[in-house]
């Protein structure tokens, strides 16, 4: 039985590997935030603006990752690529990433975002 990927299937493909990858690096940006800043998750002492902020930050961060998810051509055909050409993209849109993350956070003027977190979301999501 021959299986014939159509349009519809491969934009389906790629929609559900760019959700699992925004996936992947929000838990690798909690992970690395926990590793971070183990008090940070004591949420009694936050007011709610300050928790509006941090959602509002959140949310940007998530459009800006699908953006770089997007522009880096990570979900086209890769048949005839070589290991290391899908290597390189990946450590591309990590560390693009990475950089919204940083950009956003200066912005936003978020504490929470250090040179220590930065290095392990990097390490986290490149795996």
């Amino acid at each position: 039985m021959e299986c014939i990927v159509t349009q519809f299937n491969w934009s389906s493909l790629s929609f559900t590997q760019k959700f699992l990858d925004l996936a992947v690096l929000v838990a690798a940006l909690a992970i690395s935030s926990w590793v971070s800043n183990p008090g940070l998750g004591n949420l009694s002492e936050a007011s709610q603006l300050a928790l509006v902020a941090k959602l509002c930050f959140l949310i940007i961060l998530l459009v800006g990752w699908n953006l770089c998810l997007s522009s880096l051509a990570l979900y086209g055909s890769r048949r005839l690529a070589r290991w290391r050409d899908d290597f390189a993209d990946v450590m591309r849109t990590v560390g693009l990433c990475m950089l919204t993350l940083a950009a956003l956070a200066q912005v936003f003027d978020w504490d929470g975002v250090t040179k220590g977190l930065l290095l392990t979301f990097w390490l986290l999501a490149s795996i």
